[in-house]
């Protein structure tokens, strides 16, 4: 996919602005993106896009972790290695070919690998972050049944068996409170994420 984007992504043109590609991981998952981030936006920005397009459920903490340094929204007790999530892409940024984390909700954990795949002159627009490609999403079948599942147990899902076809689902002993809807998302199943 890289290799395609490299090449379809980033047209010439008179009007450019300065990008960074990144792919985005949940270690363990299935799950991916690539995405292009204007490198004057801010650090907020790209923390915004993956809450709306991956991770938002119940407006959680977040921080990215770029070498030593900490970047996070609040900067309350702000240490000499932390940052306000204000700051820049392009100062933030290490140089392509590099890793760095991205973490959500300190309680029920999801954490993100971002590699930094090249430097672009993309195409001017108004969007700060824009997806080019992810997963398709995954099938995942009835614990009961192989059907298609739909819901997830939130409850049994730390042990497994927790994926429902809507017959089962209905059925099941833990409730319809405990079903969460299965979604492509690494946060699914976690917290009340259900986008």
């Amino acid at each position: 996919m890289a290799r395609h984007l490299a090449k379809c992504a980033y047209p010439e043109g008179p009007d450019v602005v300065a990008v960074a590609q990144i792919r985005v991981d949940a270690p363990g998952s299935p799950y991916w993106l690539d995405l292009d981030v204007k490198t004057s936006t801010t650090m907020a920005q790209l923390d915004q896009f993956l809450r709306t397009t991956w991770l938002e459920c119940c407006d959680h903490l977040s921080s990215f972790q770029i070498g030593r340094t900490r970047y996070e929204v609040s900067m309350q007790d702000s240490q000499a290695d932390e940052r306000s999530m204000s700051a820049r892409v392009s100062a933030a940024l290490p140089p392509a070919g590099s890793v760095f984390t991205y973490e959500y909700d300190y309680g029920s954990t999801t954490s993100l690998r971002l590699k930094v795949v090249a430097q672009h002159e993309a195409p001017s627009r108004r969007e700060a972050v824009r997806l080019l490609a992810r997963n398709e999403a995954p099938v995942w079948t009835c614990d009961e049944c192989d059907a298609t599942a739909g819901s997830l147990c939130a409850q049994c899902s730390l042990e497994g068996d927790a994926f429902f076809c809507e017959a089962h689902a209905e059925e099941h002993d833990c409730g319809e409170e405990a079903m969460l809807p299965v979604v492509n998302s690494p946060r699914m199943g976690v917290c009340a994420y259900g986008d």
